[in-house]
């Protein structure tokens, strides 16, 4: 699995060539063989320089891309016939070959960029190849969307089996960085269609379906959901920070008591305010606010302002049943 490599020169390749933008005026037009070639072929100055410089980097990675990619697709295919890849498909390392369609999306702009420095007139009949170009992002987007959707599937079958590892619940926040990457896309979207057709589109519904991907993800309780969960109600759960676990008794009027590993009982005070976060204080420790997120097995988790959990709440009893 050499993918990565030819990912990586692809990417740079589209570096340089994005930056001979900054290198000439906008005015000039798109980035071509028409434009650089009377630059690179005409009377020596800096600007010919730089162009040469980037154009000259820019194909050397396009060639070290084609020719991994050749290798690659050679050796993944003969890798696929052996009973080491059964294996890698049948574990966790399976999420290795994500990066196959990823390089595959990156070939096809490595094309433009190579046909547009290097094909004449290519941007005559540009809009002959954007077909192409959709049917080949298309294909490659169903087999990550199936490849991932399998993954999935088998991910939270064993979430809800086994449970999740610590070591592996950050992954659980990469639908922060997903997130940011649909609203950096819907930007885009917007600009092209208002710089290239004077075309806008609503900032609301952009915001409706960047929020809809996050539909399924775990919400945090509002102060309202925080007021019913907690008050007069015991709960039974596991101190994450001091791995034990624990049983407790949140009083209607704000006293909190705490059975920790079925030994230590201490008395404290709790509160829920204005902006949602679940605070508690004992008398030897420092007060403690969180907010509170419910997850998708039905726990609830006191999470800080980092990210990491204190406690997980299993289950909430109506009124003092472990009468602490």
């Amino acid at each position: 699995m050499y993918h990565p490599a030819a990912l990586g020169s692809g990417g740079l390749a589209i570096s340089f060539f994005l930056y001979l933008n900054f290198l000439l005026p906008l005015e000039t037009g798109t980035i071509s063989f028409d434009l650089l070639w009377p630059i690179v072929t005409g009377e020596p100055s800096l600007k010919s320089l730089w162009v040469t410089a980037c154009l000259a980097i820019t194909l050397a990675l396009l060639a070290t891309h084609f020719a991994l990619m050749v290798w690659n697709t050679r050796e993944f295919g003969l890798f696929k016939q052996t009973e080491s890849y059964a294996t890698l498909r049948s574990s966790s390392g399976e999420i290795s070959l994500m990066v196959v369609p990823l390089t595959m999306a990156m070939t096809v702009n490595a094309c433009f960029v190579g046909g547009s420095l290097l094909v004449p007139d290519l941007w005559e009949y540009i809009e002959y190849l954007f077909p192409f170009a959709i049917l080949a992002f298309l294909a490659i987007g169903t087999y990550v969307a199936l490849l991932m959707l399998v993954m999935l599937m088998i991910g939270f079958s064993s979430m809800l089996t086994h449970g999740i590892r610590p070591e592996a619940a950050p992954s659980l926040w990469l639908m922060i960085p997903i997130t940011t990457l649909l609203g950096i896309t819907f930007m885009r979207i917007s600009h092209g269609l208002h710089k290239s057709f004077n075309l806008h589109t609503s900032p609301t519904l952009n915001l409706a379906v960047m929020m809809s991907s996050t539909a399924f993800a775990e919400a945090q309780l509002k102060a309202e959901q925080l007021k019913s969960l907690l008050p007069g109600n015991s709960v039974s759960g596991f101190a994450d920070a001091l791995g034990k676990n624990y049983t407790a008794y949140n009083s209607a009027d704000g006293v909190l008591i705490q059975l920790l590993g079925g030994k230590m009982k201490r008395k404290g005070n709790w509160k829920i305010t204005e902006s949602a976060q679940f605070c508690t204080q004992f008398p030897t420790e420092k007060a403690k606010c969180t907010v509170i997120f419910q997850r998708d097995n039905g726990k609830y988790q006191r999470v800080k302002d980092d990210g990491m959990a204190t406690n997980t709440m299993k289950k909430f009893h109506k009124g003092n049943v472990f009468k602490l």
